[in-house]
């Protein structure tokens, strides 16, 4: 994929602001999915759909939910144990697909994620081939599974999915014996499904390969009408999905690229939201935002700068205070010169300007030129968008003008 050093800057999407890390994350994010991922499913025939809020990105803003940072796709749980059979063998050097299958990672979740690098990397040719995002980036990969449509079996199957998820929550305190619940649990397993916990092996290891066992046991030659995010289902979380909305793909638009989702993208979006789902609310509960936060101050507390944010440093403030205790007003009355460095700006400040105008203000705009940086601060071009700005505003000429300049210029 190819974005424009024009999508890496800051915006402001449904009263949102999002900043320029944030949209090289997103960027990173989107390569991972569509020129590795989706390349590894496509090999192997492997069907994957988009789901959740990345969904819901694509139904109601094209694209990210701006206060989102991830990627979300489900498989049906025969794709997704393909998928899993050959995740280890696919991906180039440094990606990572976390999962408790990988006993050299330390992640226990009922999913795969697969990331580009593990933590922080500045290396150049990385940050080159990744949008100059330092963070890893990547996806969530979601099992759907099999609900039968027998009640009766429904009740036990959601009865055992109960048993083997509470076990995966208790973690290590399964084998606690003053837990009450962790007892309950334990010997409910023993009793219904007949397995029985050795201390050979890490418990937790034991409790994730019995929930998949579970979720997954039904298939698609079974009498199942609906598939979901099990889990999620047995706690109320959320509503099922029809099981023929997987069984064909259509394509939605996704930041300027189109992506795979499953053929009923509202029944989808309201088995998980409800009906309102195209109402934004920030509020709705999610991991936090932006993931990054920490390895961010991590990161520049160990290479002194922030790669995205350009501050006036202690001494400039200074000087720049020193000099406005010596400025004098114009004797003009409302003499006003707007500086602007982008074209996209301008909608902001527009309304001032008319205002102003009204009132028989003098007033100008003066574009200036603005340069991109890589993740360094070395300069990658130079920027001047003059006649990018409307015809009919009173401009000023940088190139042309004469600014009284000193070394903060």
């Amino acid at each position: 994929m190819h974005f424009d050093r024009e999508y890496f800057r800051p915006e402001i999407r449904e009263g949102f602001y999002v900043d320029g890390t944030m949209k090289r994350m997103w960027a990173s994010t989107l390569q991972v999915t569509v020129d590795v991922f989706a390349e590894v499913c496509r090999k192997h025939e492997i069907h994957w759909f988009i789901d959740s809020g990345t969904l819901l990105g694509a139904v109601r803003h094209k694209g990210y939910i701006p206060w989102d940072d991830d990627i979300d796709v489900v498989m049906l749980r025969d794709d997704y144990i393909r998928f899993q059979a050959v995740m280890n063998d696919e991906f180039p050097d440094g990606y990572e697909c976390v999962t408790y299958h990988n006993a050299n990672i330390n992640n226990w979740d009922i999913l795969t994620r697969v990331i580009n690098f593990n933590g922080v990397c500045l290396n150049e040719d990385f940050l080159k081939n990744n949008c100059d995002c330092p963070f890893p980036t990547g996806l969530d990969i979601f099992p759907l599974d099999y609900i039968p449509d027998d009640p009766d079996e429904e009740e036990i199957y959601r009865d055992l999915c109960n048993l083997v998820g509470t076990a995966i929550c208790l973690k290590d305190g399964l084998n606690d014996p003053s837990n009450e619940a962790a007892v309950l649990v334990k010997k409910g397993i023993e009793e219904k499904i007949g397995y029985h916990y050795n201390d050979r092996e890490s418990i937790e290891l034991q409790s994730f390969r019995l929930a998949e066992a579970i979720f997954g046991v039904y298939g698609r030659d079974d009498k199942c009408s609906r598939v979901g995010h099990v889990w999620g289902w047995v706690q109320g979380l959320y509503g099922t999905f029809r099981r023929e909305w997987f069984e064909k793909t259509i394509y939605l638009p996704f930041e300027g690229v189109m992506l795979p989702a499953c053929t009923d993208p509202d029944g989808d979006l309201r088995a998980v939201y409800g009906d309102d789902y195209m109402i934004p609310d920030r509020d709705f509960p999610t991991h936090g935002y932006p993931f990054y936060n920490g390895m961010m101050n991590r990161m520049i507390g160990a290479i002194g700068y922030d790669p995205v944010y350009y501050h006036i440093d202690a001494d400039g403030m200074a000087e720049l205070k020193r000099q406005m205790q010596h400025e004098k007003a114009s004797s003009v009355n409302k003499r006003v010169l707007f500086v602007v460095p982008k074209a996209s700006y301008w909608k902001y400040m527009e309304w001032y300007y008319e205002k102003l105008t009204a009132e028989e203000a003098q007033v100008q705009v003066m574009p200036i030129p603005f340069a991109d940086c890589d993740f360094y601060r070395n300069p990658v071009d130079e920027i001047y968008e003059y006649d990018k700005f409307p015809e009919e505003l009173s401009k000023l000429d940088y190139h042309n003008t004469y600014i009284p300049a000193d070394e903060y210029d």
